[in-house]
């Protein structure tokens, strides 16, 4: 976002929608009362004055493409929300940790706005409350009672409050509400999107992100024209292809540099822009595309990724191991600092590719997608899980020339199992002395 962003900086307009990253708010309170109850008005005190404010959150579906993202955040257990006096747990962080404590929250938060307590707080205001897949406005017209009324163009199957952002904004434009959109999020997904699609939405927005003194508010029509048209919409792509919340990150390779690469190089940016147009497919000259960009980001002409992978084992740790082996004793080995095998990246560009098919239908209600399973996750124990690869992780032949080698060391071993002999390798190339200690402590 700080490479993408302009030094102008915008003031929010006296009258204008507000569109607000509800998840982001409720993880941000600070000073948390005592009960539920006063949750709930404490988070309607925190909402913008402004006439018409979108509240927008996160539907939690089952076999989500976030799921993985979610249980690395941790988990904690379920919680029972009484009413508005039940007692705030005393982590509430943790609390939110658990998808189905998040849901009961929401719900909860919902039904006290539209009692008629909160009908002076609602008088001449518009709240659009996504809950789920459904959007309530609340209103008072006479500042006693709360009307609820579900908006039909607002109902959407989209499971992420990033994209639902987006359909938001295009329907407070088009009906014309104001001349300027404010959307408040700290998250970088937002952001993208919007530079995407602030040309699409027609009205411009006002990006207010970040807090106290490291708040501020910048135009994304500005965004837009400092980007340009193309790289606007190659940043998508851009962005799930080097790490969000669904896909993984290449290890110290970070955002800039791969931004830097993309702006000096038009045919990486025809490929981005081609990413996400069919969820379920890459074509193979996109693929190789992605693998030569993958192999600049790690400063080589080399564009074929394996051997890539060879050149940089070889010339960084070849020279530092005992006799030029890998043994039991070898240490400071860190794999994860070089790039990805084929096959690997063959997955992770399939989760870029779907992620980045999920941001282009933001403006759709009802996206027609395919199932994740088969785009670079699969269904596990119950629940989605991420494919790392769909071939194995060393070739045949080193498993065989090893598979020999320990036949012929121990003889009393009829049949040598392939994923024993990966398995051991890998332990020889990770060792740490400490595991002997954490085993020990077990």
């Amino acid at each position: 976002m700080h490479a993408l962003e302009t030094d102008d900086r915008e003031s929010v307009p006296d009258s204008c929608v507000y569109i607000v990253d509800g998840n982001a708010m409720l993880h941000s309170m600070v000073n948390l009362p005592l009960t539920f109850g006063l949750l709930a008005l404490t988070l309607l005190s925190y909402l913008p004055k402004s006439a018409t404010v979108h509240f927008v959150t996160d539907p939690y579906h089952k076999d989500s493409i976030k799921e993985s993202e979610r249980q690395r955040c941790g988990s904690a257990p379920a919680f029972l929300i009484g009413g508005p006096s039940t007692r705030l747990p005393r982590n509430f962080a943790a609390f939110l940790q658990n998808s189905n404590n998040k849901q009961q929250l929401l719900k909860f938060i919902l039904k006290e706005w539209q009692q008629s307590r909160y009908a002076s707080r609602l008088s001449d205001r518009r709240i659009y409350f996504v809950c789920d897949e459904s959007c309530v406005c609340l209103h008072s017209a006479d500042g006693i009672s709360v009307t609820a009324t579900e908006i039909p163009e607002l109902i959407s199957t989209q499971e992420e409050a990033d994209t639902r952002i987006i359909l938001h904004c295009l329907y407070a434009a088009e009906r014309q509400e104001t001349e300027a959109i404010v959307v408040k999020s700290p998250d970088t997904d937002v952001f993208i999107l919007l530079v995407y699609y602030v040309q699409t939405i027609g009205v411009d927005i006002i990006f207010d992100t970040g807090s106290g003194d490291r708040r501020r508010c910048m135009s994304m029509k500005k965004v837009l024209s400092a980007v340009g048209n193309d790289l606007a919409e190659a940043l998508p792509g851009l962005h799930a292809f080097t790490g969000c919340d669904s896909t993984s990150a290449f290890v110290r390779q970070g955002k800039k540099l791969p931004l830097k690469l993309l702006k000096r190089s038009p045919q990486f940016v025809d490929a981005f822009r081609c990413l996400g147009q069919v969820a379920n497919a890459i074509p193979e000259n996109i693929f190789s595309q992605l693998e030569s960009f993958v192999c600049a980001m790690y400063s080589s002409k080399i564009t074929d990724v394996n051997s890539l992978r060879y050149f940089l084992f070889e010339s960084r740790y070849t020279t530092t191991l005992p006799s030029g082996k890998l043994t039991a004793e070898t240490s400071a080995i860190d794999l994860s600092l070089i790039p990805p095998c084929r096959e690997s990246l063959r997955k992770h560009a399939m989760r870029a590719n779907y992620q980045t098919a999920v941001w282009r239908t933001a403006h759709s209600t009802k996206p027609c997608l395919p199932s994740p399973a088969g785009c670079g996750w699969k269904i596990g124990d119950a629940q989605l899980e991420i494919e790392w690869t769909a071939d194995n992780i060393m070739p045949a032949k080193l498993v065989d020339i090893l598979t020999n080698r320990n036949a012929d060391d121990d003889d009393t071993h009829d049949e040598v199992e392939e994923d024993d002999i990966v398995d051991n390798i890998i332990d020889d190339v990770f060792y740490d002395e400490d595991d002997d200690m954490d085993e020990f402590c077990d």
